[in-house]
């Protein structure tokens, strides 16, 4: 597990802070489903070694990074962006 100190300074576990659900989906009004993939394949589980990302959605960058501050992300539907 991951531990950081809250503001207290008591540890506050953040483990699944880093770590997807295997079992979230989202179905946008345009009824595309959105869900985690660990490579090729829909994720059924975790696994600490996956690499898992959601190929239908798309990064956009609202606020590029600096070197004090990180960059501001939202991420849209791949399929809704491409057809305009």
């Amino acid at each position: 597990m991951q531990y950081i100190r809250g503001f207290d300074g008591e540890p506050i576990d953040v483990t699944c802070l880093h770590r997807p659900d295997p079992a979230w989906r989202y179905v946008d009004a345009r009824g595309h489903e959105h869900r985690w993939y660990d490579g090729d394949r829909p994720a059924l589980t975790y696994r600490p070694s996956g690499q898992y990302h959601v190929p239908t959605l798309t990064q956009i960058v609202d606020v590029e990074g600096t070197d004090e501050y990180p960059a501001v992300v939202h991420y849209e539907c791949t399929a809704c962006l491409d057809r305009g």
